[in-house]
């Protein structure tokens, strides 16, 4: 009986989703996360400053293995956005789960054959624009002896470069620089290679 009730719960949660979020033809709705193995499901949540639900679902193309979308729908606007996960490379993109936290819906993905390159943002609704406005970025990568995590938040312009290398005495060393670059509002509209190549390209003399 109650496998019967989650089950209905699970289809009635579906039909709403339906409802506001379109699956573009020739994509599908993943599933589980390729990075993790997770569970990703279409996520219902207070984006706006309304008091109706808006929702946000990961898609894959059906045919192209590296064109994936991020669909959120914003009830007060009415209006579905679609956010296209970058690929600078022709290689497979491994999205893992969205997260939110407060009123931030956070995204990201692994790249592959890219030393384990990843990036990853945050977003948030700004009613005053009616836009969807990215307020942070992340990315790691590996290096031949440790990695690099640089960690920028865009509202305030301040960013951290964690650098750790291993020795060939089996030591971990861990370097933090810290960094200042104010930039204008970012919104999803400005999401683009040419964005990413400026983003990464901040902090990027500490990563050396």
């Amino acid at each position: 009986m109650k496998f019967k009730l989650i089950t209905l719960l699970y289809f009635i949660c579906e039909l709403c989703f339906a409802q506001h979020l379109k699956i573009p033809e020739g994509y599908k709705k993943i599933t589980n996360s390729p990075a993790s193995g997770r569970m990703m499901s279409t996520i219902a949540f207070k984006f706006d400053s309304d008091s109706l639900d808006d929702y946000a679902l990961v898609v894959i193309n059906k045919e192209v293995f590296n064109d994936v979308k991020l669909l959120i729908y914003v009830s007060s606007l009415d209006k579905q956005f679609e956010v296209d996960y970058i690929n600078d490379y022709d290689f497979s993109i491994y999205p893992i789960p969205l997260t939110l936290k407060k009123n931030v819906l956070s995204y990201g993905y692994f790249l592959d054959g890219t030393a384990a390159f990843g990036r990853f943002l945050k977003l948030r609704f700004n009613a005053n624009r009616n836009k969807i406005q990215i307020i942070g970025y992340d990315s790691s990568y590996r290096l031949n002896d440790g990695y690099v995590n640089k960690s920028y938040n865009l509202l305030t312009g301040k960013y951290i470069v964690t650098k750790t290398t291993h020795s060939q005495e089996d030591k971990t060393n861990k370097q933090y620089f810290n960094g200042k670059k104010q930039i204008e509002k970012l919104f999803i509209d400005d999401i683009n290679n040419k964005l990413f190549e400026q983003l990464d390209n901040t902090g990027k003399e500490f990563e050396k």
